[in-house]
């Protein structure tokens, strides 16, 4: 099977897809005077709106988390099972835009672990964010000697992404994606 090439399928087949959203600051052709004129178009009006982010959600920043906070031990899940919840829910383990908004969110409190988004690329030491397929910044995650495993979770009072193996039962953040920003598929 080849890498980046594009295939012909018939339209039954069960496959993954990728949708794009247009830049809202690009400009589109419109007729007049000349035949290269163009126009701004304007920004969606849902643009900056969370209104659809309701409890038990919470909007953090310009993002709309799920924290699993205060769950029982028997409760706590490892990474995959955390995946699993989130995406039966409508989202995926969170991919914080800055770890300032969880250190805000924790203030005060220490020792909190939390399943994020992010793994171990495959056949690499760097860990990439699953949905957004970008690398994690490097300066988030802490560098320890000791580090192991393929899965990030995030430490409240270091305010750090820390590498731990993925069966660890934590606690975990989902995040919902806006609905608004997701292109219809016919």
């Amino acid at each position: 099977h080849l890498q980046n090439m594009l295939h012909q399928a018939t339209c039954d087949k069960k496959l993954q897809f990728i949708c794009e959203k247009p830049n809202p600051n690009s400009t589109v052709p419109v007729p007049g005077p000349s035949p290269n004129s163009t126009v701004p178009v304007p920004a969606p009006s849902y643009v900056g709106d969370l209104s659809w982010c309701t409890s038990p959600l919470q909007t953090v920043g310009s993002q709309c988390f799920f924290f699993s906070e205060g769950l029982d031990a028997e409760q706590l899940m490892n990474r995959w099972l955390a995946l699993s919840f989130c995406k039966e829910n409508g989202g995926s383990l969170a991919e914080p835009n800055s770890l300032e908004i969880l250190k805000d969110h924790y203030r005060g409190r220490t020792g909190v672990r939390l399943w994020v988004g992010a793994k171990k690329s495959h056949g690499s030491s760097s860990f990439v964010w699953e949905l957004k397929q970008e690398n994690v910044n490097a300066s988030w995650i802490t560098a320890h000697y000791l580090a192991r495993g393929d899965c990030l979770q995030y430490r409240s009072g270091t305010n750090m992404l820390h590498q731990a193996t993925c069966d660890k039962k934590l606690q975990f953040i989902c995040e919902r994606p806006n609905p608004n920003s997701l292109v219809p598929v016919p």
